[in-house]
């Protein structure tokens, strides 16, 4: 498949044109993704994030194959596309904080210290709690996102996103129109 060049805009409307490279078609999740780590790298380079190379599938599967759930596709997406980082990466839905993106071999451990008891996967941590998935025995396209500051306890709420493309597309809308909103003010 010979590599094209797509153009889109966000929901929001009001941000420039977003170039991708890339084969074949591209997944909403990836597209936000892409959206955020370079608004993170514009609007936050006093603290620069500094991502590991995504995995393949296969190595995913190699790396999970002892939890006693499987992941949703999107979290293999997630770390197909990036495999966490050193810095902290996702801006915080609420603030201006940013969130960390654990390796994927850092939140298996963290999966198996809870010993599968809630089906737990933590994607994203933050100061004072994380976003967990939860996943189960056969393998979704999608699952609910929840975030909780105890990890047991994310099951007790309900979720606070239907899945991660879709907090990810609301994230990339906030930082969209947060950027909107400053160059109103200027």
């Amino acid at each position: 498949m010979s590599k094209i060049l797509l153009r889109t805009y966000l929901v929001c409307g009001q941000c420039p044109p977003y170039d991708f490279k890339l084969e074949g078609k591209m997944s909403d999740l990836l597209k936000h993704l892409n959206f955020i780590s370079d608004w993170v790298h514009q609007y936050k380079a006093d603290c620069p994030a500094l991502m590991n190379q995504g995995l393949s599938r296969k190595i995913i599967d190699e790396k999970v194959k002892d939890l006693p759930f499987r992941l949703p596709t999107e979290v293999y997406e997630l770390y197909q596309w990036q495999n966490g980082g050193k810095n902290s990466f996702i801006p915080h839905p609420d603030g201006w904080d940013l969130a960390s993106f654990p390796s994927l071999e850092e939140s298996v451990e963290s999966a198996k210290d809870w010993d599968g008891s809630f089906n737990l996967f933590p994607l994203f941590s933050i100061e004072d709690g994380g976003y967990f998935v939860i996943c189960t025995k056969e393998e979704r396209e999608q699952s609910p996102i929840y975030c909780s500051d105890v990890p047991e306890e994310a099951i007790e709420h309900e979720p606070l996103y239907s899945s991660l493309t879709s907090m990810m597309e609301e994230l990339a809308n906030q930082l969209c129109n947060r950027n909107t909103a400053d160059n109103n003010y200027m």
